[in-house]
């Protein structure tokens, strides 16, 4: 297992939004939440997690492309 799948998934079990979605059970039938379930809760957070790591990537990438242009 990559380490990042590992952070991924240790994330997902604290998230205390799940948690609560998850305590709180299916929801009724016929509300407009119904459509979704906690399944796809967490697919959406973990991208939008995914989406801000592939941010900060790219800005550390700039600045080490700065930093080793800096230092020749």
């Amino acid at each position: 297992m990559k380490i990042s799948h590992f952070c991924l998934l240790s994330a997902m079990l604290l998230m205390p939004q799940l948690a609560a979605a998850q305590a709180a059970g299916p929801p009724q039938a016929g509300s407009a939440d119904a459509a979704r379930s906690g399944v796809h809760v967490s697919i959406d957070w973990a991208k939008q997690r995914l989406d801000e790591m592939d941010a900060t990537l790219a800005v550390l990438e700039k600045k080490l492309a700065a930093v080793k242009s800096e230092n020749r």
